[in-house]
């Protein structure tokens, strides 16, 4: 689900929410706020692609994952698909006691952006934090696509600040295609173009780049391309009580544990205390 558009995803979560379908499969994007009534939580892989390189899961992703189980009043559980290796026992025991690293180092972006230029905007963003709890981010599709349009006849549009500020907004249109930044910078600058020289943007082709992504039948992977999108190994997630692994048909892994209803009050709140640990709290 990680690289789908909002439409696409929505009508995912709607066939899951509506019992349509009884399993979902999706990326470590399951943990970023969509709250689904979900059961069980089973991980394929331990690792995922964080846009650079193939890397583990720290125990606090994996909570944050593993926390899509159960809601509010209900319990959940976590567990592994067949074929796929344990947790062992000390990130069981810090995803059952919330017990995490602490944050060392936070990422930043400076906010003071300088519109006088797109050359002073570039600049601005470059800007490295004086902090040294404070790192800069990695450069992000919008200063990508700043950057291509740099490198373009059309950013000689930019002539002045209302024009650059249009420029940047443009920069900001969300690439949900994600096949390439030369590619997102291209649409970028036709939209920018467009708005600077005619004050809008073609209807043919915008209805063109729409059509690309209004597409919410699953298909097959289609090229190494796309297959790069997908990230870390899927988790599968499931509603109801009889889960099995839909890769090999055995019953829910002895792993699994069941997670007590009672909301914990340190970090991941979703995620649920062992029943065996919470039998005060529940009398």
């Amino acid at each position: 689900m990680g690289s789908l558009s909002p439409r696409t995803r929505n009508a995912q979560v709607d066939l899951f929410q509506n019992g349509d379908v009884e399993f979902l499969v999706a990326t470590d994007a399951i943990g970023m706020g969509l709250n689904l009534d979900v059961t069980h939580v089973a991980f394929a892989s331990d690792s995922k692609y964080d846009g650079r390189q193939f890397r583990p899961l720290t125990p606090a992703e994996i909570g944050q994952i593993a926390g899509r189980a159960g809601r509010h009043m209900r319990d959940g559980t976590f567990g592994v698909t067949g074929g796929t290796d344990s947790f062992d026992e000390e990130t069981i025991a810090a995803l059952e006691a919330h017990d995490f690293a602490p944050v060392k180092q936070l990422q930043w972006r400076n906010r003071d952006l300088d519109f006088s230029s797109l050359s002073a905007l570039h600049n601005s963003l470059e800007v490295t934090p004086e902090h040294p709890a404070l790192t800069r981010v990695p450069v992000a599709t919008d200063q990508r696509a700043l950057e291509f349009l740099l490198r373009r006849e059309e950013g000689q549009l930019a002539n002045s600040r209302e024009r650059v500020e249009m420029a940047w907004a443009c920069c900001q249109i969300p690439d949900f295609r994600d096949i390439s930044p030369a590619a997102h910078g291209e649409i970028v600058t036709r939209v920018f173009s467009g708005l600077a020289l005619a004050g809008r943007i073609d209807a043919d082709w915008i209805a063109e780049q729409v059509r690309f992504c209004d597409n919410t039948v699953a298909t097959s992977i289609r090229c190494p391309t796309e297959s790069a999108r997908f990230g870390p190994g899927p988790s599968f997630l499931t509603a109801g009580t009889g889960w099995k692994t839909p890769l090999t048909g055995r019953k829910r892994p002895e792993r699994s544990r069941t997670l007590c209803p009672t909301p914990c009050t340190k970090a991941y709140s979703a995620f649920r205390r062992p029943a065996d640990q919470c039998a005060d709290a529940s009398s």
